[in-house]
């Protein structure tokens, strides 16, 4: 799985290297990067600072100094980055210790594909890290700590650059509201355009990017969405038209 151009990030840690290659096997396949595979927490330690994955697969009963529960706590002290223990010991008591990490998932061993890869990709939607994460055909925008709205790719209707900082509003088609409704995430639009990758979303300003499955009219230097008029630059203005044939056109045309 991708997050734009970049491939999302897991870090194996676990002391039998049988079960970690399978495991690094099934997450390769499916497009995931293992960052490494290590055997204990120190080393764990070490790759995470070094490398920053964006899931840890964490065997709760690693060999060594630090097990799999004081080595999650360790990360603790420095990431929110998500946690899923992997143990065969089906045990209350380590249940509730490890809960204290505030792990992602819990499952047990032997692991199967679809086990995995739901532990994965739900960690992943659930990520601090990543404040627009795709999946299927949506997105799940962070709007606040540790809260995230699903929105259908197909609902947005384009993303507006906003200032100072790195801030984007999505502009997206509220069923319920009937109305045009927004986001607003703190990465800039181009970062959001990367992240969502769809195919619709074009830019035609440094300041928006827009669906162009929802323009309603090509205007001499603008398009009209829903009734809000945005501005196409005349870089942009030449291949948006190509893109637009269907499209009814107002005031002249360059």
């Amino acid at each position: 799985m991708t997050y734009g151009m970049e491939k999302l990030k897991v870090l194996i840690v676990e002391d039998e290297m049988i079960p970690a290659l399978s495991w690094r096997s099934i997450l390769e396949r499916h497009d995931y990067f293992v960052t490494d595979i290590v055997t204990n927490g120190d080393d764990c330690l070490a790759s995470f600072g070094n490398k920053e994955p964006d899931v840890v697969l964490m065997d709760i009963k690693l060999k060594g100094r630090l097990d799999g529960i004081a080595t999650a706590e360790k990360i603790r002290e420095q990431s929110p980055v998500p946690i899923i223990f992997i143990t065969r010991i089906k045990d209350r008591g380590l249940f509730l210790k490890a809960k204290k990490t505030i792990p992602q998932n819990y499952i047990t061993k032997p692991v199967i594909e679809s086990t995995l890869l739901n532990a994965v990709e739900l960690a992943i939607q659930n990520s601090p890290k990543r404040p627009i994460v795709r999946v299927g055909d949506a997105v799940f925008i962070l709007i606040k700590d540790n809260v995230r709205v699903k929105l259908l790719l197909d609902d947005i209707l384009y993303l507006e650059a906003c200032g100072p900082g790195p801030y984007t509003k999505i502009h997206f088609e509220s069923k319920e509201k009937k109305t045009d409704s927004y986001y607003t995430v703190t990465t800039s639009s181009n970062h959001v355009l990367e992240q969502m990758e769809f195919s619709a979303l074009i830019r035609v300003h440094r300041s928006y990017c827009v669906n162009i499955e929802k323009i309603d009219k090509l205007h001499n230097s603008s398009v009209t969405i829903k009734g809000t008029e945005i501005e196409v630059s005349e870089s942009y203005f030449r291949e948006l038209k190509k893109k637009l044939p269907c499209i009814k056109s107002t005031h002249g045309s360059r």
